[in-house]
Formats: C-alpha cells, structure tokens, sequence
C-alpha cells in the first residue's frame, strides 16, 4: 500500500505490534478505509473518558495475526488506537484447506480494501 497510506500503516502496524507484543513480520494487512472520526476517540473511546467533539480524518486498518481480525484505527498518522476484542475469522466455506483463515474482501475504492462479507 504505497503512498498516502505509508505513515499512518507504519504507525498502525507499530501500535498493534508494540501493544499485543508481536513482530510486524507476523501480521498481514487485510484491508484499509478512509474514515472521518465523530470525535477525536478515533472510533474507539474509553469507558469513562472524555473527547473533543471534532470531526478527525483517518484510517480503519485490518490486520490478521492468525485466525483473529484486528482493527486498528489512527488519524492522519500522529495518534492510533487498537479497537478491542478482535474478531475470529471464519473457517474457509468452500473447503480449500491451504492454512489461511477465510475473509472475503471488495474493493471499495481506487487503493482501499474493506474486508466485507460477499454476497
């Protein structure tokens, strides 16, 4: 994901590294979406904490480690948030056995991915 994506994936992919104490080498980009946050809680807000109520523009980058799917979100690349629990991908529904989880994706725009269940 060359481009306006570099800073904001390199501060995602430290943050979730850094918190689940993990290498970057074990986790796999699945998808990035541009978002504009209601408030500076980047999507993600603490019970109990209190957040400027401004629009902020950012990312929702998924990252696989295993069979789990975890969203990290960040604004322009200054600030990232890793949105807990992660969700378990489900088992391959056409039986290919290849060791990978399963997770559908569509694009959604020039340069972005969205993991998003096909119909």
């Amino acid at each position: 994901m060359p481009g306006k994506f570099e800073p904001p994936l390199d501060l995602a992919l430290r943050t979730m590294s850094e918190q689940l104490g993990l290498e970057e080498a074990q986790l796999t980009v699945m998808g990035v979406e541009m978002v504009d946050w209601p408030d500076a809680s980047l999507g993600c807000p603490e019970p109990g904490a209190v957040y400027a109520q401004v629009m902020t523009r950012g990312y929702r980058f998924y990252f696989r480690w295993g069979d789990l799917l975890y969203s990290v979100h960040t604004d322009d690349a200054q600030r990232a948030t890793l949105c807990l629990p992660p969700r378990r991908l489900p088992a391959n529904p056409k039986g290919i056995d290849d060791g990978d989880p399963w997770l559908p994706v569509e694009p959604v725009e020039p340069g972005g991915m969205t993991p998003r269940p096909l119909e």
